[in-house]
């Protein structure tokens, strides 16, 4: 969704909205821009009685001259130093409002007089009832949040608590939102499936439990020899597990994707690796997977 503030002293914010993210564009040709040292945002929550000054990375060497990759500190003394800003933890289908305050003077002296630029933001559902959902986990962009906030560990290397917070974290609802693709399928349906990899559990049976309703499941992945037989050993191996899905053929997918075909209507298409380190394989892999639900051309 796309949002715009009204214009203050020349300052006008522009923002697009995703279901977590929402990114921010400053139009200030207008504006006086002399001596101008970055912006001040504050952030309000209505839903959870929240209103805050956002916290950043850039820092004025006068006041922390040693910053390190665990620094974070207040925009409001620390300024945005960006005509563009982008919030990576809203959460879906709720209404904020950003204030930004321009700042000039010194770092040690700031000017906080010039009037601030509101401006009021309502983020995507994480699912809907249009044309289109798209699903994405936390791709590199997220890598320096990781690291602080799980220690830049592999998720493997966690405690069990915190190893599921990150996977989860990771995720970000992209594989709820797989298995809910899946058994949306109804009986007469067709699931036309091809995955690179094939090596996570919870698709498996969603996949068995889908024929067990009625579904026609064809399942296509990638099975060439090479070198150290990946991913072919372990897609086969839950294959024998998962049952009876029929495979047509065994070739090298590079594009993966699901089809579901709706009883001859329209079609619906889906893109993702199906492995547990596709779902979450994000910060230290930097290949973000996605799942988009779309309407096709009648089957």
């Amino acid at each position: 969704m796309r949002f715009r503030s009204q214009t203050i002293e020349g300052y006008t914010i522009f923002a697009v909205s995703g279901v977590n993210t929402i990114s921010f564009g400053i139009d200030a040709k207008d504006a006086d821009k002399k001596g101008l040292l970055g912006f001040a945002i504050e952030r309000s929550d209505p839903a959870e009685n929240e209103r805050y000054y956002v916290f950043g990375f850039k820092v004025f060497p006068s006041l922390v001259p040693q910053p390190d990759q665990n620094t974070t500190v207040k925009t409001y003394d620390h300024p945005i130093q960006s005509f563009v800003w982008d919030d990576f933890t809203a959460k879906p289908d709720r209404v904020y409002e950003y204030i930004f305050h321009p700042l000039k003077g010194t770092p040690k002296n700031l000017d906080r007089s010039a009037k601030p630029i509101s401006i009021r933001v309502r983020t995507e559902p994480l699912f809907s009832k249009l044309e289109h959902d798209v699903f994405f986990n936390r791709g590199v962009a997220s890598s320096q949040a990781y690291a602080r906030k799980f220690h830049n560990l592999r998720p493997d290397k966690l405690p069990p608590q915190k190893q599921a917070e990150a996977l989860k974290w990771l995720s970000r609802d992209l594989d709820t939102a797989l298995l809910k693709f899946i058994a949306n399928a109804a009986k007469g349906d067709t699931l036309l499936c091809c995955f690179y990899e094939f090596r996570y559990d919870p698709v498996a049976e969603a996949l068995r439990e889908a024929q067990r309703r009625g579904v026609d499941v064809t399942l296509i992945v990638d099975a060439k020899r090479n070198a150290n037989s990946f991913p072919r050993k372990d897609n086969l191996e839950l294959i024998k597990d998962a049952g009876s899905a029929k495979m047509p053929n065994s070739v090298n997918p590079s594009r993966p994707f699901v089809i579901r075909r709706r009883s001859g209507k329209t079609s619906q298409r889906g893109s993702l690796r199906s492995s547990a380190r596709a779902v979450v394989q994000a910060s230290w892999r930097c290949m973000p997977r996605w799942l988009v639900k779309r309407r096709a051309c009648p089957a």
